[in-house]
């Protein structure tokens, strides 16, 4: 009962997204605009690095608030915890509301990595941001923080919590392949010039 509770709840969670409801808010659709997908690095690019950090927290503390009910409802069942966390990066992937069209779940999966073990996470923090400024490209930190999960899990003989965990990182990477090609080809955004892009039009805009 606690693991089908716990994909019930997460997936639940996770299929709030902050991005889709930015969308609507603005007018802009998302699913058409940039890369076409409701995640914090589309909204930057799209909308704005304000609007994105609101999408940031939000798709984070959504995998916070389900794994802390899942704690409070079963405090020793440490699987349905990863379960729940898990189930949350899937709901913010695949929305059912959306055609199952979502978010990349990186931001998710750092709310289940600092919910889970936040000291780790801490000291893998440094680690994820040197990456992504370091390539100038989000969808590696997004590899780095699942990876490190999964990590995580077999370092610590969560085995199956770490099958699950493979999973997981194998369907960000699946759903980063079109970033992968887009920086192959040269014609991804980067993370820096997006800022600065959003920058420049908030300045044009008053003067």
């Amino acid at each position: 009962m606690e693991y089908v509770l716990a994909v019930v709840i997460g997936y639940l969670f996770g299929c709030s997204n902050m991005a889709f409801y930015v969308s609507k808010f603005k007018k802009i659709n998302l699913n058409k605009e940039g890369t076409g997908a409701l995640t914090t690095s589309n909204t930057v690019t799209q909308v704005g690095w304000k609007a994105g950090l609101l999408v940031f927290f939000h798709d984070v503390f959504k995998a916070v608030f389900a794994i802390l009910l899942m704690k409070l409802l079963f405090p020793d069942v440490t699987l349905a915890h990863w379960l729940t966390g898990f189930s949350a990066v899937l709901g913010h992937i695949f929305p059912f509301y959306n055609k199952f069209k979502g978010g990349k779940g990186h931001a998710t999966c750092v709310g289940v990595i600092y919910t889970m073990a936040p000291l780790y996470a801490l000291s893998m923090t440094p680690v994820v941001i040197a990456v992504i400024l370091l390539t100038n490209y989000i969808i590696f930190g997004s590899f780095t923080t699942s990876l490190a999960i999964t990590v995580y899990l077999f370092c610590t003989s969560q085995w199956l919590a770490g099958i699950f965990s493979l999973v997981i990182l194998g369907v960000i990477i699946w759903k980063h392949i079109e970033n992968i090609k887009r920086i192959i080809n040269g014609t991804e955004k980067k993370v820096l010039t997006a800022f600065k892009k959003k920058k420049t039009d908030e300045n044009n805009e008053n003067q």
